[in-house]
């Protein structure tokens, strides 16, 4: 089984660049760059984001008993809900948060924010770590990645459409790992949040689903007769874990329906793309398939030295609706 079968090197850590990169923007955006550049992002914690000068914004976020201050170039160059809340009409502000400059964002957690920042900020792609077992680093999780999603639609993002682009590749990388993360209401919310219109996120939910499905019928196969000594590798390294995938993958499909049947209209693609040799009926030389997983479509780092990255199969004849 290939996943078994790897040298040492695959084995060891791998550092692959995830393109992040935010789209240049208009502006003093020079400026903001020389400004931020002895300041240094440490990770998710947005402590070291604080700014004092006089075009300071006060901002409290719902996980601070205390407000952080950003100068106010930062917030409106690169979201439009800081432009229409410290807008003038003449010289004098509009609303009340541009006479006071105090901003109040009680829905969106601090090191939320920071993420977003990070990637208004930089230009430099960000590091995913991983070996054979999962990402390394960095530690996201399904509900961190749509927060942030959501957080960035809300504030009216300038960069959000390549800030999508990249958490959805976050998304399909840490659920090409770690497919038990996903949960039904995960996918309820995706459905229904308008954060989510472009359908990008949701494409990424439905394509981890497609795999599991195709391969749960055959996956133990202790009992499958003819061919059963060929069956091909889990999208996992470890076959218990695999069978405990497929389990809960089932059990996603039953608990929402829309994503379920969306699944299964998947399934009509990725079949129509396998490629390869098919065994004729009733032979007892039966050979798998190889098929995509439609999830890689999202990622484009090298998981080629994986399991993860490997062509997959299914029996012919094994396959049940």
């Amino acid at each position: 089984m290939p996943a078994t079968q790897s040298s040492q090197d695959d084995l060891q850590p791998k550092r692959q660049k995830l393109d992040d990169t935010a789209h240049s923007t208009n502006g003093g955006d020079k400026d903001v760059d020389e400004t931020i550049a002895g300041t240094q992002l440490s990770g998710e914690d947005s402590t070291a984001l604080k700014w004092m000068d006089e075009e300071a914004v006060s901002v409290l976020f719902g996980s601070d008993k205390l407000p952080r201050a950003f100068p106010g170039y930062f917030l409106t160059n690169r979201f439009a809900y800081f432009r229409s809340a410290l807008r003038k009409h003449g010289d004098s502000p509009t609303f009340s948060e541009g006479v006071t400059r105090k901003i109040c964002l009680q829905d969106i957690a601090a090191h939320t924010f920071a993420r977003i920042a990070r990637y208004a900020l930089s230009s430099k792609p960000s590091d995913v770590n991983f070996d054979k077992a999962g990402i390394t680093e960095p530690h996201d999780t399904v509900t961190s990645l749509l927060d942030a999603l959501i957080a960035a639609d809300y504030l009216g993002m300038d960069a959000f459409t390549s800030f999508e682009k990249m958490l959805a590749e976050r998304l399909a990388l840490l659920l090409l790992f770690s497919r038990l993360s996903l949960s039904s209401d995960h996918t309820r919310l995706i459905a229904s949040h308008t954060a989510f219109r472009s359908k990008l996120i949701w494409r990424v939910v439905v394509a981890s689903g497609v795999r599991p499905f195709l391969q749960e019928h055959i996956s133990p196969a202790p009992d499958h007769g003819c061919g059963s000594d060929k069956i091909p590798p889990p999208a996992h390294c470890m076959q218990s874990l695999w069978k405990c995938i497929l389990v809960h993958c089932r059990q996603l499909r039953s608990d929402d329906k829309k994503y379920g049947l969306d699944v299964a209209a998947e399934l009509s693609t990725t079949l129509k793309d396998g490629v390869g040799f098919k065994a004729p009926p009733y032979s007892y030389n039966l050979e798998p398939t190889p098929y995509v997983d439609p999830l890689l479509a999202f990622v484009s780092i090298d998981l080629s030295r994986t399991c993860y990255g490997e062509k997959f199969g299914i029996m012919q004849g094994q396959l049940e609706y």
